[in-house]
């Protein structure tokens, strides 16, 4: 169901017609090699799906976010996804849409570059709204070079790094990455106490 983008199914119980979510049935499964499990009961059994959506030219970028969130995947908070995890002969358009579709965490890195790619904008950043909009994933934009965030027509949602400074624009950048690691973390934790 979830390979053909059925969302919700009907389902009888006890005589009553009732809408199942695939996204929250799918919660749990534990498809081969994609979890890490860790025996402690201390830890979370299953991590965060985390996707990143961004232009190719902010790699590097892309790469230093992924770095300062190792720790949260360490502590088995998240499972990172981007597309530079594509094997060789595979869909890279089904691969990009299934791990869209799983994910419970969507960073959109926020750049002129970003913005000017139409898969990025046109359709990865509408699947996301989408899904946020349904509550089946929280859509988090990260400004990573300068844009102009009033006229973006998400704008509503809350950016990190705070106060709307671009990454590129800190003196600091480890500071600015630290804010977003720290943002990301304050999320991930909200997500998994409700």
């Amino acid at each position: 169901m979830e390979k053909n983008n059925l969302r919700e199914f009907p389902h009888v119980i006890n005589g009553k017609v009732i809408t199942l979510k695939v996204q929250d049935l799918l919660k749990g499964v534990d498809l081969t090699d994609t979890r890490r499990r860790r025996p402690d009961a201390g830890f979370r059994d299953q991590a965060l799906r985390l996707f990143y959506s961004y232009s190719h030219k902010d790699e590097a970028l892309r790469d230093e976010l992924e770095v300062r969130l190792k720790l949260l995947q360490r502590n088995n908070l998240i499972q990172p996804w981007h597309d530079r995890r594509i094997l060789p002969g595979a869909d890279w358009k089904h691969e990009l849409d299934t791990n869209l579709e799983r994910a419970d965490i969507i960073l959109l890195l926020i750049s002129s570059d970003f913005i000017a790619s139409d898969y990025c904008y046109e359709i990865e950043v509408e699947q996301a709204l989408k899904r946020h909009e349904a509550k089946e994933a929280i859509v988090l934009p990260i400004l990573i070079r300068p844009v102009n965030w009033n006229a973006i027509p998400f704008n509503h949602l809350q950016a990190l790094p705070p106060d709307l400074k671009a990454v590129t624009q800190w003196t600091d950048r480890d500071a600015a990455w630290l804010a977003i690691e720290q943002g990301i973390e304050k999320v991930i934790r909200e997500k998994l106490h409700r």
